[in-house]
C-alpha cells in the first residue's frame, strides 16, 4: 500500500461568524486559545510554511498517536464571506487529524506550543520574557511552520495563522 492509500481524501469544514484576532496581548491570546482547546472536540495540523524542513517535538508526538487520521485535503468555507480556503499536502506532509478524548487532550495540552518568533520585533523584550514563561509560548521557527484548525463536529472554532500571530475565532 504506497503511503498516500491511508488518507482519507478530502474533510470539508465551515466557520460562519468570526472575527480576526491580531493582539499581542498575552491574557487575551493564552485565554483564546486555551478555551477553543479545551471546546474542541478535535484538531487539524497542517505545514502552512516549509522554509525550514524539520519536523518539531509536536509533530513527532503527534504523530504517535493512536487516534490520528490522514488527509490529503482539508476545505476550510468561510460562510460569512463565501470564501473558501484549502489545505492540502506540503512537503509530502498530510493534513493531521486528531480526535479529542481526555488522555489525549490533556497530551495536546502539554504539547502545544505558539511560537512567538516572528513577532519578537513587535513587541517589547520585556513582553518576550513574559510569553516565554507561559508553557504554550516557544521562541522556535520550527513551531511557526505549523497551523491549527479546532473544530466542534465539522466547524471551526479557531483558526490560526500564527507565522503572523493572527487568529481566526469563531462567534458563538
Amino acid at each position: 500500500m504506497s503511503t498516500y492509500e491511508k488518507y482519507h481524501d478530502i474533510k470539508e469544514l465551515y466557520i460562519t461568524d468570526f472575527s480576526v484576532w491580531q493582539d499581542y496581548d498575552i491574557n487575551n491570546t493564552t485565554e483564546i486559545v486555551i478555551d477553543a482547546i479545551n471546546s474542541a472536540e478535535g484538531v487539524y495540523v497542517y505545514r502552512s510554511h516549509a522554509h525550514l524542513l524539520e519536523e518539531n517535538d509536536f509533530i513527532k508526538w503527534l504523530k504517535n498517536e493512536k487516534e490520528l487520521m490522514y488527509y490529503k485535503e482539508v476545505s476550510l468555507k468561510f460562510r460569512e464571506d463565501n470564501m473558501i480556503e484549502n489545505f492540502v499536502l506540503r512537503n509530502k506532509e498530510p493534513v493531521y487529524f486528531l480526535e479529542f478524548n481526555k488522555d489525549n487532550k490533556e497530551n495536546f495540552l502539554k504539547q502545544f506550543k505558539i511560537s512567538i518568533r516572528d513577532i519578537k520585533n513587535r513587541i517589547s523584550k520585556e513582553n518576550t520574557i513574559k510569553y516565554l514563561e507561559k508553557r504554550i509560548y516557544i521562541d522556535d521557527p520550527l513551531y511557526d511552520q505549523y497551523d491549527f484548525i479546532f473544530t466542534v463536529g465539522n466547524q471551526a472554532i479557531l483558526f490560526t495563522d500564527i507565522h503572523v500571530f493572527t487568529f481566526v475565532k469563531a462567534e458563538v
